[in-house]
Parts: structure tokens; C-alpha cells; sequence
């Protein structure tokens, strides 16, 4: 079931950051994802705060790790 919805959700993103899919698993860049919380009028804290939830439903990084993910934009 994770794997349905992480590739259910990625689509998604995919299709409302205006088709990109750029990154592995056809995640959308940073860039255009951090685009489409702006027009969500989600702050960038908000924002940087999805963008780690991605990062590890796509096996990027564990729960543990993404604790210490800094926010760079």
C-alpha cells in the first residue's frame, strides 16, 4: 500500500508542478515543488515541512536522519 501511495502522491505533485518529474521515482524538483506550495499559500516553513515528508516517503533519507535535514531555501 506505501508504495501505491507514494507513487500515487508523486504523480500527483508531478501534474500540478506543471509536469515536472525530474527527480527519481518522477518526483518534482525542489524548485517547482517549492512553486506549487507558493501558490498553495503555503509559507516556506510550511512548505520545507512537506518537502522533508517527500523526501522520506521516497527513501531518501530515514525519519531519524530527516531530523537533522536543514532547511536551505
Amino acid at each position: 500500500m506505501k508504495d501505491k501511495f507514494v507513487n500515487d502522491l508523486l504523480k500527483l505533485l508531478s501534474k500540478y508542478c506543471g509536469g515536472c518529474d525530474v527527480q527519481h521515482k518522477g518526483c518534482p524538483c525542489r524548485t517547482c515543488f517549492y512553486a506549487l506550495c507558493d501558490e498553495l499559500g503555503l509559507s516556506n516553513k510550511r512548505g520545507h515541512e512537506f518537502w522533508k515528508v517527500v523526501l522520506v516517503l521516497r527513501g531518501d533519507y530515514g525519519e531519524e536522519e530527516m531530523q537533522n535535514y536543514e532547511e536551505t531555501k
